[in-house]
């Protein structure tokens, strides 16, 4: 009898500890998460299409990540005009954890058609991933400081997670 008592009191400790903890063991930070951008910016005068792939890697549960992306930009229109490339890196940047996702913050190394030699190079970004209680979706690259945002525009580069392992 002793050992009856003592295996409901701890289904029930169990299931008391499990439902004060709603998903935990579902709701483990991703390590891994890839997407693509496309979105329309105004600066420079123009309208331009930004699209391209990036990547970001948690660094375990330092509070660091590193994102990467790989971006064309070109002239809105109907003869797209001065095409160029952009290749966009945080290495080691903050992670804040939202509601809702993960905002991630640090200074970009902004390649600009394969050079590091450009005003946009240092620029502070804030890169937002989230999502719904089930999915991280949505992505966010936030441009702060007057060269980065002359250049890319002042509002956020938006676009969607593809993979998460």
């Amino acid at each position: 009898m002793n050992t009856t008592i003592l295996l409901r009191v701890g289904l029930a400790g169990m299931l008391a500890l499990a439902l004060a903890v709603p998903g935990r063991a579902q709701s483990s930070a991703p390590t891994k998460l890839q997407g693509t951008i496309h979105d329309n910016a105004d600066a420079l005068g123009a309208n331009w299409v930004i699209a391209g792939e990036w990547a970001l890697t948690m660094q375990g549960a330092s509070g660091k990540a590193d994102f990467f992306a790989s971006l064309t930009m070109k002239q809105n229109g109907a003869v797209p005009g001065a095409p160029h490339t952009h290749h966009l890196s945080l290495q080691g940047a903050t992670v804040t954890v939202l509601a809702n996702g993960y905002s991630i913050t640090g200074d970009a190394a902004i390649a600009g058609n394969g050079s590091l030699s450009n005003p946009y190079t240092g620029s502070a970004v804030t890169v937002e991933v989230t999502g719904g209680v089930d999915l991280l979706s949505n992505i966010r690259v936030i441009f702060h400081g007057a060269q980065a945002l002359g250049h890319f525009g002042t509002d956020a580069l938006n676009g969607v997670v593809v993979y998460r392992p």
